[in-house]
């Protein structure tokens, strides 16, 4: 869900001349079937009658934590690599050098 936009702003710049369709399809179906499995995934952990009522909310709390450890941060990563070159050029996101 964080991804999705940053990604989908990336498609132009990063398809090949006359594939921006199928770079774009192809984003839109990895991220559904990540959404797929991730909603069977939640809903078989909140069905486990077995698990104590506890343990599905605990185990989704660490999977948004180890979420928000693995973001990068302003002044990271990120800034550092602002500028991205694309296929002789670079990114229209990004500031000409």
């Amino acid at each position: 869900m964080l991804v999705a936009p940053v990604a989908r702003a990336w498609v132009p710049d990063l398809a090949e001349d006359g594939r921006l369709g199928l770079c774009t399809g192809a984003l839109s179906s990895v991220s559904g079937l990540i959404v797929l499995l991730g909603s069977a995934g939640t809903g078989t952990l909140l069905d486990a009658a077995w698990l104590p009522p506890a343990v599905p909310w605990v185990v989704l709390a660490g999977v948004t934590a180890v979420a928000v450890v693995l973001l990068p941060r302003a002044g990271g990563v990120a800034t550092a690599r602002s500028r991205v070159r694309v296929r002789g050029g670079w990114s229209r996101s990004s500031p000409r050098p």
